[in-house]
């Protein structure tokens, strides 16, 4: 638990913020049945914003998808959970 609360702190290679960062900051816009868009707030997140997007496996779950190399660790980290018909927080 320790270590995950660690990892979670650490920033993003090549960027200002951290998973943790993505989690509070980040949420996600279901626009169809399967993708959703990254909305976050704080300019520092606009990279993330533009590389990925998400991908919803059910109804209610997901996992976001994103170009290039650069946000791996989300992708490997972070799940989606819809808290309303439209929108998701993000978990890391």
């Amino acid at each position: 638990m320790v270590h995950e609360a660690m990892s979670a702190s650490e920033e993003i290679e090549g960027h200002d913020f951290s998973l943790r960062d993505v989690e509070r900051r980040c949420e996600v816009y279901k626009y169809d049945e399967f993708y959703g868009e990254v909305e976050c707030s704080g300019s520092a997140l606009r990279p993330l914003e533009r590389a990925c997007e998400a991908y919803f496996y059910d109804g209610q779950n997901g996992e976001l998808e994103c170009r290039g190399s650069d946000f791996r660790v989300v992708e490997r980290k972070c799940t989606i959970s819809m808290y309303s018909e439209d929108y998701g927080e993000i978990d890391c």
